[in-house]
């Protein structure tokens, strides 16, 4: 897409969002965060679009029969023009993207100089954890990827050119080849009688023996991670077909599975990787198991973890590690406030059980978090694959996988069932010991270089998953405002609900679709103070005037509107909304401006100590409508009516909008209940029966299923 359409929509979008003004109340980068950061979710047409490049990068890298054309045309104009600096001959140019060579990009055509930048932008490396002896020999040779500086006189030497034009060496396993052929009667002269060196001087070459011997120094110049001739140190990697098999009916049975430690990477096209930040020359490797008379020792370990949300709405977690009654190896992990999170504590507690014990112990762990298992067994690759994007504890769960593969011994992971109750409500005990005021437990998050990879496997990443990782590399923008008004209704909400809610179930809560959709609009506005009202007008010269409420004579804030003002409208209205909420049977609480923005977390019990969903979704409702009418008589008395005291809207005016405001909610509730219209999406019977019942007008006169009837209204009758 041209940059000049891009701009374009850009602006579209932005004039759309903002109802064609030309300045934005907030920060416009903050409607493309995800929900739970505050934002809208929008899309970014300029991260779609390198989206979509990176995507055409992973065409072109593509390897094999479905490669498709214009891939090879692309790469021989990607060859055609180089820079002089390093000196490439043609026969040793491959690809620019797993060569240290790069393309002259003036003198490219527009789409390849877009890919190159592309892959510049977005850090496109070549890199792996291991290779196999076949993958390292696919590699082009020249200008290897995984070289030291020392080949860099060796790629243009005589004999380097030789190597190339006569003996037609290209791959690694093209040099292995000459250096490992037999040299039977071989002698360091031109002449040479052994036959390798007669078929090279048929192909040409006038020293097969410096050739042969420059072949081993080349080869000598490829990091050890790289070197075909090294093998991987990697005893317990290979798991056997029967136990892989055993390991997918061991998830489903909560059975023990077994650890796989595999790193090493079968195809040249799984080693390219996006967003990358180093790449390491040292190969990953297993430690060497420990010999001795014995077998190594098998240990098992229970995990336990507990979590709590603080009166900021962090998360505030512990793990707890259970060997047996006794044991003084049983420990509490405290956590620090940057590595807390809902089921962190498990993942805490199996690093540290790690780190802390003796290498030829084969740990055993039994824990209770479906998530942490399923990262650590069957969604590891996946998870390593996109980079661990978007992963909850993906600092702790990278730790854990690097440590584990780095053991000497085998590892396996399982379930709690039923048969370990006792055990682990023991490991949950030391878990909730971390809850106090405490130091927290020093935890190493530090990978070793060697089993540190970073980025999105190009070959397994979808336009989506690229997408998601370029906004998460935007900077996130952090409003002073925001932030005062998550606290608000945080506060509220753990008055209403007894329970601290995170900024993210705030922001859920807002989207809650109980709440109609202006009116979750209006919130979000809210809880940004995007609203150009009060405060907003105070350092604007000449505009001061426009934030002090005409009627009241102080500023006008939202709360000021939604609660103090003494215009007509917000105290009649909250008297409607309390006076139907009596009638459901409950006590009104005290509004407050937090109260209203966190109406979605309420969490009204019954007799039973159950939630009550009925009674929880009417207080939604009631809230939030009432909430949105005020603020839109506000808007019809102080904009459309430039807040004169004479056309201010009657008592009977502003009760009938109210009226008629909950009755059409309460019509809509009805006729969502259409299974044959609507489908799934369809309302629940119940649930609007339970919303409704104890509310509505003569209820002696409508039917047990009154939602598939018409004429029934809530029980206040309308003012003349």
């Amino acid at each position: 897409m041209p940059k000049e359409t891009e701009e374009y929509l850009d602006k579209r979008i932005k004039s759309f969002v903002w109802e064609g003004r030309k300045k934005a109340p907030i920060d416009h980068e903050i409607l493309f965060l995800s929900v739970e950061e505050g934002g809208k979710n929008l899309l970014s047409i300029k991260d779609r679009n390198s989206a979509i490049a990176i995507k055409l990068l992973k065409t072109f890298l593509t390897t094999g029969e479905d490669r498709a054309t214009w891939c090879d045309l692309a790469s021989k104009g990607l060859r055609k023009e180089v820079s002089d600096r390093p000196k490439v001959e043609i026969n040793a140019r491959i690809s620019p993207f797993i060569q240290t060579w790069a393309p002259l990009q003036k003198k490219l055509p527009r789409p390849l100089k877009r890919m190159v930048k592309t892959a510049n932008k977005f850090r496109l490396k070549f890199d792996a954890l291991a290779l196999t002896k076949d993958v390292k020999g696919e590699l082009p040779l020249w200008f290897h990827t995984g070289a030291k500086k020392d080949l860099g006189r060796h790629n243009n030497s005589v004999c380097a050119t030789c190597l190339r034009n006569k003996h037609g060496v290209r791959s690694v396993d093209d040099i292995l080849t000459i250096i490992e052929r037999n040299y039977h009667r071989h002698s360091r002269r031109r002449n040479c009688a052994c036959e390798s060196c007669k078929l090279d001087r048929l192909r040409g070459c006038e020293s097969p023996y410096k050739c042969q011997e420059e072949a081993i120094k080349i080869l000598d110049c490829i990091n050890e991670k790289w070197d075909p001739r090294l093998e991987l140190n990697q005893p317990n990697a290979e798991l056997t077909e029967e136990e892989l098999t055993r390991n997918s009916a061991a998830l489903i049975e909560k059975e023990k599975v077994i650890f796989d430690p595999r790193i090493a990477i079968d195809r040249v096209e799984d080693g390219y990787r996006v967003f990358c930040d180093n790449t390491s020359t040292s190969p990953a490797h297993q430690l060497d198991p420990i010999e001795g008379e014995d077998d190594p020792s098998d240990r098992a370990v229970f995990i336990g973890s507990c979590v709590t949300v603080n009166e900021d709405g962090e998360y505030c977690s512990a793990g707890g590690i259970w060997y047996g009654p006794e044991d003084t190896s049983n420990m509490t992990v405290r956590m620090s406030k940057k590595l807390a999170s809902k089921e962190g504590g498990v993942a805490a507690a199996m690093l540290y059980a790690i780190q802390n014990s003796p290498r030829e112990v084969s740990l055993h762990f039994t824990l209770d978090s479906k998530r942490i298992l399923h990262a650590l067994t069957k969604g590891l690759q996946e998870y390593e694959d996109k980079g661990w994007l978007n992963v909850d504890d993906s600092s702790l769960l990278r730790a854990i996988s690097a440590a584990l593969r780095g053991r000497g011994t085998r590892c396996t992971l399982r379930e709690a069932g039923e048969q370990d109750r006792w055990n682990m409500s023991k490991a949950n005990e030391q878990a909730r010991l971390g809850l106090d005021d405490g130091a927290p437990t020093v935890l190493n998050t530090d990978i070793p270089e060697a089993y540190k990879l970073d980025g999105i496997k190009l070959s397994s990443g979808s336009q989506s998953m690229f997408y998601k990782a370029i906004k998460a590399e935007r900077h996130k923008p952090e409003r002073m405002k925001t932030t005062i008004m998550l606290d608000i209704t945080r506060h509220a909400a753990r008055d209403l609900s007894g329970k601290t809610p995170t900024d993210g179930d705030i922001w859920r809560s807002i989207r809650n679709p109980d709440i109609s959709r202006t009116t979750r609009d209006f919130m979000w506005r809210c809880m940004h103070q995007a609203y150009k009202i009060g405060p907003y007008w105070t350092n604007i010269p000449n505009f001061e005037h426009w934030g002090i409420c005409r009627h009241c004579q102080v500023e006008e804030t939202m709360e000021h509107i939604l609660i103090e003002c003494n215009a007509p409208g917000q105290e009649t209205l909250w008297n409607l909304a309390q006076r139907l909420w009596e009638m459901k049977g409950f006590q009104w609480p005290e509004m407050t401006h937090g109260r209203i923005l966190a109406c979605g977390l309420v969490d009204v019990q019954n007799s039973a100590g159950k939630s009550n969903k009925g009674a929880n979704r009417l207080f939604r409702i009631l809230i939030s409508e009432t909430a949105h009418l005020i603020w839109k008589i506000r808007c019809t008395r102080v904009i459309e009516r430039g807040s004169d005291p004479s056309r201010y809207l009657s008592e009977a005016e502003i009760h009938n909008k109210w009226l008629y405001c909950i009755n059409t909610r309460l019509k809509t509730d009805a006729l969502l209940t259409d299974t044959r219209k609507y489908d799934k999406r369809a309302l629940k019977i119940r649930t609007v029966q339970d919303t409704w019942n104890g509310v509505l007008k003569n209820p002696e006169n409508l039917p047990e299923i009154w939602v598939r009837q018409s004429g029934f209204l809530v029980g206040i009758p309308p003012l003349q």
